[in-house]
């Protein structure tokens, strides 16, 4: 095992400084601290088709939310990844590693995800799923039109941190606007709902442990009343922090609670284009199965009773 160095130093290092340099000049930067990762992108101004962003993994670290799980990209149409190789503090230039990341992802994004969040689990016995073996210098697609790769987490196999750029094109989406669907709330759900959602574009689904006071205020809002606007909110701009999915996590919360108030909202969305046609369909399919399953087990009960 190596030297162990804080993500500070990795920052502040000249290679890393010169990197940052060469990808986006001298504008303003945002870091944002994932489960095991770090993220850096522009601050402002961020191109609406094309983008590119620095990954800095630590060791062992991953860019799923865990490691044994898989993200989705919605946002993304294609993606490229390009290994740098690892990273000290008082080196120029990159450490070459061999077998550095292993890109673990499913061929099509017509997996079934996590009963509570639009992730897939890593599943070997998955006859979909892969796992590749990559070094330094290597570049790769990670998304593909084709949906090869929606689903992945690039893992880093070694005691280094190491460094991935990233260069993806995004799909075009419909930008939100809460103008009338926000006037179905109280003047005071307004100004809880505001706060929510700059939660959520400050924190992204780390909402839900940073912002919780927040998060328990939101679900107790009228089903009929908020879905509405959980839906609009779909169309957030993804900067890395992962903000759709907090917003279909509530979603999620509202149709266990009231399952065919939220269908009818989400089937009603789907058909006229509301929101990202992957969410829509990822919670309906969800809901369905809630409903399925509820159904089935009021069934068990009343044989059990007439028994």
């Amino acid at each position: 095992m190596g030297p162990c160095f804080k993500f500070d130093e990795i920052y502040k290092s000249p290679i890393i400084k010169s990197t940052l340099r060469i990808l986006f000049g001298s504008e303003a930067l945002e870091i944002i601290e994932r489960p095991a990762s770090f993220l850096i992108r522009l601050r402002d101004n961020e191109p609406e088709e094309k983008i590119k962003r620095l990954v800095i993994l630590p060791p062992r670290g991953f860019t799923a939310n865990e490691v044994n799980w898989t993200n989705s990209h919605a946002e993304v149409r294609r993606a490229k990844a390009i290994i740098k190789g690892g990273i000290r503090p008082e080196k120029k230039g990159f450490n070459l590693i061999s077998n550095v990341i292993t890109f673990a992802y499913y061929t099509k994004r017509e997996i079934r995800t996590d009963e509570n969040q639009p992730y897939v689990r890593i599943d070997p016995k998955n006859c979909y799923y892969r796992e590749i073996i990559k070094s330094s210098n290597e570049e790769f697609f990670v998304v593909k039109e084709n949906g090869e790769g929606f689903y992945h987490n690039l893992i880093n196999r070694s005691d280094e941190w190491v460094t991935i750029i990233l260069e993806k094109e995004l799909r075009l989406q419909k930008k939100f606007n809460f103008a009338e669907k926000i006037k179905l709330l109280k003047t005071d759900q307004q100004v809880i709902f505001n706060a929510f959602f700059e939660a959520v574009q400050t924190n992204g689904d780390a909402v839900y442990t940073k912002n919780i006071n927040l998060v328990n205020q939101v679900v107790n809002f009228d089903t009929d009343k908020i879905t509405p606007l959980l839906i609009e909110a779909l169309n957030i701009v993804d900067t890395g922090k992962h903000e759709a999915c907090a917003f279909y996590a509530m979603i999620l919360k509202f149709g266990k609670r009231e399952n065919r108030k939220v269908l009818c909202h989400l089937n009603e969305a789907l058909a006229n284009k509301d929101a990202p046609a992957y969410y829509l369909k990822e919670l309906i399919q969800k809901l369905n199965d809630l409903k399925k399953t509820e159904k089935k087990y009021h069934s068990l009960s009343r044989i059990k009773i007439i028994q």
